[in-house]
Parts: C-alpha cells; structure tokens; sequence
C-alpha cells in the first residue's frame, strides 16, 4: 500500500482502487493481511489449483457482466432446524424465515422456501447445481473438526442439513449429513448467481486459534485452508 502511495484514513479510488481481489492461497497470502487490508478496503478472495479454474471463473465474470449469462429474478432461502438444537431454530425462526418473506415483498422477484423437512443435503444440490437460483441464502450449523482428524481439509466448513435427527436423537454426524464444498464443486460450473452461506467455518480454518476464551486457544490446523475445500 504504501509503494502505491496509500495510507491510513479514507480511501482515495484513484490511487488505490476500493474493491480489491486477492488471487492465491492463504499460505502464500495470509488472512492477517487480507483482513488488515479489509478494514479500508471491500477485499474478496479466489484461491483455485487450477489454470483451468481460473480461467472458467474469469470467463464467466466476464459473461455477467456483459450480459451474456443471466438468471430469472429467483431466489431461495435455505433454513435448517435440527431437532432439540437451539442455535438453528433460532437462525430458522428470527433469520431464515424473516429474510424469505421480506425478500417475497419485493416486486419482480419469486422466492423459494425450503425450511424443516424441506431443507435436505439432496435439495441443496439441487440448488447448487442445475437448478440453481439468481440468489441463495442458507442458515446452518457447519461441521468443525480438530487439529489432526483426516476429515478436515475434505469436511469442514461442510452445511449441516436437516437430514441430520438433532442432539436429542444423536450426537453422531456421518458425513451423508452434511455438504462439503467439494461436493459442490464436483456438480456446479460458475454462474450469474450470488450465494450466501450463514455458517461457523464456512469460510476458512486459521492453523492457531488467536482469540480464544479460557484454554482454547491453540492450534486449530496443520496449515491454513478454506473451510470445506483447498480452493474456491
């Protein structure tokens, strides 16, 4: 920043622009640095491990914003409720359902719910991949895995679907519960859509947990990695 003339306080676009993208991996670019930049900046983050990746998500970019590739004016809200679990009937009651029949008010736009039963690892798939919506918001529990467990490059960060029974029946999570980002990047090819993804480590797993209370902090990870997927 300071090399292109930047400093603290307000952003000046014409010598730094506001919206930034970091390209690369959080080892060769840690998330100290990208969450430092996003106190002043609007910082997003692609991180794929192949040429190929990027190049599909440049061209798809590209179409949306010339207006080549565009989806219907659809939304869905994806709300998980598990049994006995406090945390998502109250993301379910006081988020998800608001959010559906708030956005069902605005004009021009169809809005899909898929609350309780409806919100199934198999019916997210579905609007993850082919029958995907212009816009997507889920609220659920993400798994988390610690330090050492082979499930966690591949599981974490991975949407805790309703197929799950709840704490009252099980505390056992096998993963035909839950949907891993890998999984959706086997079924879907970059579109015109914008997802929202309500989660605890959805996002990405820091290898030391810097901020913990009491005895937890400590190392989270072998490495730095995005919750759920090494890229994406």
């Amino acid at each position: 920043m300071k090399r292109n003339g930047a400093g603290p306080g307000p952003v000046d676009p014409q010598i730094v622009p506001y919206y930034l993208l970091i390209v690369g991996d959080p080892n060769s670019i840690p998330f100290r640095f990208q969450y430092q930049l996003d106190v002043q900046y609007a910082v997003g983050r692609i991180h794929f491990e192949t040429v190929a990746e990027y190049a599909a998500y440049a061209e798809s970019v590209v179409a949306a914003e010339t207006g080549t590739l565009a989806l219907g004016r659809r939304a869905a809200v994806f709300g998980v409720s598990n049994e006995g679990d406090a945390a998502t009937r109250l993301s379910h009651d006081e988020l998800a359902v608001p959010l559906a029949e708030w956005a069902a008010s605005q004009p021009g736009w169809q809005v899909e719910k898929y609350f309780n039963g409806d919100a199934t690892k198999g019916r997210l798939a579905d609007l993850l991949s082919r029958d995907a919506p212009a816009f997507l918001f889920t609220a659920s529990h993400g798994m988390c895995y610690p330090r050492g467990d082979r499930r966690q490059l591949a599981q974490q960060g991975a949407l805790l679907c309703q197929d799950w029974p709840g704490r009252v029946i099980s505390r056992r999570f096998p993963k035909i519960f839950s949907f891993p980002a890998r999984t959706w990047a086997g079924r879907a090819s970059f579109r015109d859509d914008r997802d929202a993804f309500c989660v605890f480590w959805s996002g990405h797993t820091a290898a030391q947990r810097l901020f913990g209370v009491g005895n937890s902090a400590g190392d989270c990870a072998e490495e730095l990695f995005w919750g759920g997927c090494r890229s994406g």
